[in-house]
């Protein structure tokens, strides 16, 4: 039962910062369009949450987008926490998700392997 209501916190979350972000309601220019949210973890005692952003520019840009969401992390919470209706909102902590990155880095070496020198 306890376990439902995280991801249900999480699922939450993560779609009220998407919403945020596909909106345009942070006006920080750090944060452009390329930025998502591709996960949440929320703590056993709903107090903390990181979330996971990726971006499809270069990993410069991805750390400024870190940065600026970190700063303003409280704004996201207020915003979060009005949408939730909940008691407690979790803090957020912003951090870079690399697994995309990874991914297209494995799928080009692979596609790579299939070209390979023919006999």
């Amino acid at each position: 039962m306890a376990r439902q209501r995280l991801l249900r916190v999480a699922s939450l979350v993560q779609q009220e910062i998407s919403l945020l972000l596909r909106m345009g309601r942070l006006k920080d220019p750090r944060i452009d369009p390329l930025v998502s949210i591709t996960w949440v973890t929320v703590s056993n005692d709903i107090k903390y949450a990181k979330v996971g952003v990726s971006h499809f520019g270069g990993p410069d840009q991805m750390q400024e987008a870190v940065h600026a969401l970190n700063h303003a992390a409280g704004h996201i919470q207020g915003t979060v926490g009005r949408a939730l209706h909940a008691r407690e909102t979790p803090r957020l902590t912003f951090v870079a998700d690399l697994s995309i990155e990874s991914g297209f880095r494995v799928s080009t070496q692979l596609s790579q392997l299939e070209l390979g020198p023919s006999e």
